[in-house]
């Protein structure tokens, strides 16, 4: 039987990917259909979804405390009828809850292992976290038991003419195919490669003949003016369509990290003050996930600290070994 209901997660760019593969999880084994609330923003992120009825758009003025407390009650007076799916678990959605009439559900969320692990680093805290990625944990809303990975992976939908578009694009700025697509930011400075490494990456590729591509947005382009470099040059879905027309996506842990699991695409992921134990890690069987053993990682859940030892959990990373990496799924 049919039933539709209300879904939340507001922010940020991944954690909302994320919620794409488990609604289209539950859509093929239960045929639930989503009515999706989140920022006006990712509402792209679901186009063309099976499982989405369609997007209700949060507005930056929608999330003070009382615009988001009228914005409860709108809510309540027009999908009253159905129940909630959280899949945020934060102030605001605990309001919305607080006043629905129908049954709420809300995902495990482990912040007491969380909060265990980012401030001891006590492995048992650890083994718990690393038992489901957020994917599964956002299914244990509706599921006793948490699916296999595998079932719940990120999935933007992407048009025909969206890939030509891409095809076209990577056409025109390479001229070849396998390229790899090479993601160089990310929100906190602290999570991303030191920017030399990236340039040295890209001579390295340019020395075994790979051609490559950059995406994401920044203030600060790693190579203005080059026409390989795409920064601040495609929206959410143009860069995912790239992306899936790419042999890798290299990333740092971030957003577009999670558009390379949803587009099928093999991912090298850099990952250095945070940590897989988190769930926000790309598991796809060609993923790579690459790390240095240093016993102040992890420093926090986003990234957001200030790193007394500085980068060296970035900095250790050498170039050789994504270039290995890449080198393997080429």
């Amino acid at each position: 039987m049919s039933k539709t209901y209300l879904t939340v997660r507001l922010s940020s760019l991944g954690d909302v990917l994320l919620t794409t593969g488990v609604m289209a999880y539950w859509h093929k084994i239960r045929r639930y259909r989503f009515i999706m609330l989140t920022r006006a923003g990712f509402a792209d992120l679901f186009r063309g979804h099976p499982a989405v009825e369609r997007v209700i758009p949060v507005q930056q003025n929608d999330l003070s405390l009382m615009q988001w407390w009228d914005l409860c009650h709108i809510l309540k007076k027009k999908y009253q009828s159905m129940e909630i799916i959280d899949l945020h678990g934060n102030l605001r959605t605990m309001l919305l809850k607080h006043i629905w009439p129908q049954q709420t559900h809300t995902y495990a969320k482990l912040s007491f292992y969380r909060r265990l692990f980012a401030l001891t680093g006590i492995k048992i805290a650890g083994k718990k976290l690393l038992q489901n990625n957020i994917p599964q944990r956002y299914a244990t809303a509706l599921e006793s038991f948490p699916p296999d990975p595998s079932e719940t992976t990120p999935r933007i939908y992407l048009s025909n003419t969206e890939l030509l578009q891409a095809e076209q694009t990577l056409k025109n700025v390479s001229g070849t195919e396998g390229v790899i697509a090479i993601h160089p930011y990310a929100t906190h400075e602290t999570k991303t490669w030191p920017r030399q490494n990236w340039k040295t990456l890209t001579s390295s590729l340019d020395q075994a003949k790979i051609p490559w591509i950059i995406i994401g947005r920044s203030l600060n382009p790693l190579y203005p003016g080059d026409m390989r470099d795409l920064t601040n040059k495609t929206d959410i879905r143009q860069a995912a369509s790239i992306i899936k027309k790419c042999s890798a996506l290299v990333t740092a842990d971030s957003g577009p990290m999670h558009i390379g699991s949803s587009t099928g695409t093999p991912v090298i992921a850099l990952f250095g003050p945070t940590s897989r134990e988190w769930g926000f890690y790309p598991c796809g069987p060609d993923d790579v996930v690459l790390e240095k053993k240093l016993p102040c990682r992890p420093c926090s859940l986003h990234g957001r600290s200030k790193i007394k030892c500085g980068v060296k959990c970035m900095e250790n990373i050498q170039t050789e070994e994504v270039m290995i990496a890449i080198k393997r799924i080429l």
